[in-house]
């Protein structure tokens, strides 16, 4: 698959409803991850590279609540930084965020 967009800016790929899952329209890798008490959480995936775009989005109410900002959650969780292999999200670390669980989807830069 080429990148986004081609020189006459059709789109770098192809698209095909037959075929399953996020991972044909240029997503390098896919998961979830589940934040401690700490701040950050790391996440190991061998498929990220840096300058790679991570998109998350919150797997239930309680980690949408991180998104939201309710009143026993502060707002607050985005990706820090993408390395080689990894990722790493600064996030909230309220008892009430505690466990809260997300997923991810990681592409290549445009």
């Amino acid at each position: 698959m080429a990148d986004y967009p081609n020189a006459d800016n059709t789109p770098g790929y192809d698209y095909d409803p037959d075929t399953d899952g996020i991972t044909h329209n240029n997503a390098r890798s896919t998961g979830s991850f589940t934040i401690g008490n700490i701040g950050t959480t790391t996440v190991v995936d061998a498929d990220a590279k840096v300058g790679d775009i991570v998109i998350i989005t919150a797997s239930s109410q309680k980690a949408a609540s991180m998104f939201a900002g309710a009143t026993d959650v502060e707002a607050g969780i985005y990706v820090s930084s993408v390395t080689e292999d990894g990722f790493v999200v600064t996030h909230d670390n309220a008892d009430a965020a505690l466990a809260s669980t997300f997923y991810y989807a990681i592409f290549p830069s445009f």
